[in-house]
């Protein structure tokens, strides 16, 4: 009777060891398993998020363009002025001035007489997007100042800051300071 009890505690022992042994691998392949599937995952999230830096690159570079795009005709049709240029300074203008700057620089319908005139060059444009919607620029260049009374040639380095807003697709000047202006 003592070796059927010694049996059967053995035959029980070896069961519950093997379904021990049973649920300890499958937990292990469940364990397996979810790494792998987490690996997969984090490989989809880096490329997701690869796509994610690239779309938003591009869209940074495409703020920077217009930012650009919009500081070049500002400096075009501000600060280029000649004798005959007023009317497509203030056509130019009136595309990317805020409706405040535009009146402050060209509240007259008539052409005014010009005794100099003014020819940026070297220009060089330095973004700062900071939101989608919002950002600023500082630009320098050298103006050549030419006098129309004597033809006496002179320049000036000048400096910028330019503020601007997204309307739409196009940014827009809602503000501008000169910064310095030195003659050289």
């Amino acid at each position: 009777m003592l070796k059927i009890i010694i049996l059967f505690i053995g035959i029980v022992v070896l069961v519950g060891m093997w379904i021990l042994f049973t649920k300890i691998d499958e937990q292990l392949s469940t364990i397996d398993d979810l790494e792998k599937e987490n690996k997969e995952q984090q490989k989809l999230i880096k490329r997701l998020e690869s796509i994610n830096e690239q779309k938003q690159t591009k869209r940074e570079v495409n703020n920077v363009d217009g930012v650009k795009k919009s500081v070049d005709l500002f400096i075009q049709s501000v600060f280029t002025i000649t004798q005959t240029n007023y009317q497509e300074r203030k056509d130019d203008g009136k595309n990317i001035l805020s409706n405040e700057i535009y009146q402050k620089l060209f509240d007259s319908d008539e052409e005014l007489d010009t005794n100099f005139e003014y020819h940026p060059k070297n220009i060089n444009i330095y973004v700062d997007i900071k939101s989608d919607k919002e950002a600023s620029s500082f630009v320098t260049f050298k103006n050549a100042i030419k006098n129309l009374n004597t033809d006496e040639l002179s320049h000036e380095f000048t400096t910028i800051e330019v503020h601007l807003n997204k309307q739409g697709h196009t940014w827009v000047i809602d503000d501008f300071d000169v910064i310095d202006e030195q003659s050289i």
